[in-house]
Order: structure tokens, then C-alpha cells, then sequence
């Protein structure tokens, strides 16, 4: 699987602009619930949790996106943006709580 994504131009991309360490981190999980109550099937789940991320070291600052596809276009618009971010003035987003 992984040798279908094309790793090396994802992280070239992400160094495209400069930095110090690219990382590109895939997650597949399979998972299965199933919920018995009393010898009773209340509930039974299957799902399959997939994404990816690139995280890029620049300057001694990190930036990281992610997203759940694992299409080669995809993974390299994730290396765009961290590579246009590293270039950019470095912002705080207040989030009220």
C-alpha cells in the first residue's frame, strides 16, 4: 500500500520551499464493536479509519496537515500547504472556549 502513494514526491513537495525535515504519517484501522447486553445483540458497528499527514520542520517550527483520502493528489495538495505555510508569518488562532 504504501509503495502506491508515492512517498518520495509528497515529501519532496513538502520541502519545496525550504525546511529542515519532512515526515508523512499513514493510519489504516479496522475496527469492529460489537455490543451485548443480557446475551442480547444491542449493537454492532464496522468501520475502517484511514488518513494521512505531513508534518514539515522549518526554522525549529512545525506545521501539520492532514486529511482522510490517501490519493497521491491529495497527499501531494497536503505537502503544498505545508509548504506554502512554512513561508508564510507564523499566526495564533484564538478559539473562545
Amino acid at each position: 500500500m504504501i509503495e502506491d502513494l508515492a512517498c518520495k514526491p509528497v515529501l519532496h513537495k513538502a520541502l519545496s520551499r525550504g525546511g529542515q525535515l519532512a515526515e508523512l504519517f499513514i493510519e489504516e484501522r479496522v475496527q469492529t464493536e460489537i455490543l451485548l447486553e443480557a446475551g442480547i445483540l444491542e449493537r454492532a458497528s464496522f468501520g475502517i479509519l484511514r488518513g494521512a499527514g505531513v508534518r514539515l520542520v522549518s526554522d525549529l517550527r512545525t506545521r501539520y496537515a492532514y486529511g482522510n483520502s490517501l490519493l497521491r493528489d491529495d497527499l501531494l495538495e497536503l505537502a503544498s500547504r505545508v509548504a506554502e505555510a512554512a513561508d508564510k508569518e507564523d499566526r495564533v488562532i484564538e478559539l473562545p472556549l
